[in-house]
């Protein structure tokens, strides 16, 4: 063969031959991405087995080969005694093979949470998933989101549903001690019909490596939740607040927080039907509010006061304080 006709097979199969052996390596980082995947899980499930978290699944089958890799665990319980449990049918892990370090993790089917305070629990959003990944700034940057999506109670009558929502929680570039959150949900309603078209929050928690010892050291630390902004809309109303909140001497919450709202009276029975006010005090806010936003236009601008065990505004009693330890 002239050295001619080599060169023409070379330009025929050199490509052809350089991407056989790219798509083998690739695939042989896949395999070994897959390895890891189920050891890491493994791996994960004795550290919180040795910290008194209970972790049991059937098996984890990988799937994905060659545009991304997922790891398909099914079965899921993650338990710790009868403080609280969470079920899954399958909890799908999906990563790209060549960057293990930030993990996307989805449940496609309802699951449950139960909590021995709270009662048993059903969620549904099919097309919610928590991604969790990291940078030097941060650390680590947890981001949670779905479209549509369905909370209710087992055997109860209470349920909520979300047309969409995203929270993104991580360690504040400044202070990795103080840790950041950012909630935006619209479309919120009750079974009973209650709804809000946005809810959005940016909270900030200091001194969290204290709260690890205790909800105690971490008031000594001088610990403290930040309300940034909290903005809640109704079709009739409202409502906005910031300030900030800590603990008092028997754990109860303390502190200021700013309101600004317009038309309180029917965003307050929202929030009842949400249990955030108790449903007997919620005429009596309401007409409070009221008053107090007739007096000023139609607005309300005053302190929410916690203190003493009372959360108070305008001179009214909104909610009673439990400690919270």
């Amino acid at each position: 063969m002239s050295g001619a006709g080599k060169s023409r097979d070379w330009l025929l199969y050199g490509p052809l031959a350089a991407g056989a052996v790219a798509f083998a390596i690739y695939g042989f980082l896949w395999s070994q991405g897959a390895s890891e995947m189920r050891r890491a899980v493994s791996n994960w499930a004795e550290d919180q087995r040795a910290s008194g978290v209970e972790v049991t699944y059937e098996k984890i089958a990988t799937k994905g080969f060659p545009f991304f890799l997922r790891g398909a665990v099914s079965n899921v319980t993650i338990t710790e005694g009868s403080t609280w449990a969470w079920r899954a049918p399958q909890l799908n892990i999906d990563a790209l093979p060549l960057a293990l370090d930030r993990l996307i993790f989805s449940v496609r089917e309802p699951h449950l949470i139960e909590s021995e305070k709270f009662g048993r629990w059903r969620i549904t959003a099919p097309d919610g998933r928590a991604s969790i990944g990291g940078d030097k700034e941060h650390l680590w940057i947890v981001d949670v989101e779905s479209g549509a999506a369905e909370v209710e109670k087992v055997g109860g009558v209470e349920r909520f549903f979300a047309d969409a929502f995203l929270l993104t929680v991580a360690p504040s570039k400044e202070d990795h001690a103080t840790i950041e959150a950012s909630l935006a949900a619209t479309g919120l309603k009750t079974r009973n019909g209650a709804a809000a078209r946005k809810l959005e929050a940016m909270v900030a928690a200091t001194a969290l490596e204290a709260l690890e010892e205790s909800p105690q050291a971490w008031r000594a630390s001088g610990g403290k939740i930040e309300f940034r902004r909290i903005y809640l809309e109704t079709e009739e109303s409202k409502l906005q607040l910031s300030g900030d909140l800590s603990l008092d001497a028997l754990g109860r919450p303390e502190g200021v927080l700013n309101v600004e709202a317009i038309n309180p009276g029917p965003l307050t029975l929202t929030l009842a039907e949400t249990g955030v006010i108790k449903q007997s005090d919620a005429q009596k806010v309401a007409a409070a509010l009221t008053l107090a936003a007739i007096a000023g236009g139609g607005k309300v601008s005053a302190p929410l006061v916690f203190e003493n065990g009372a959360a108070r505004i305008a001179g009214v009693r909104v909610a009673k304080l439990k400690p919270v330890y």
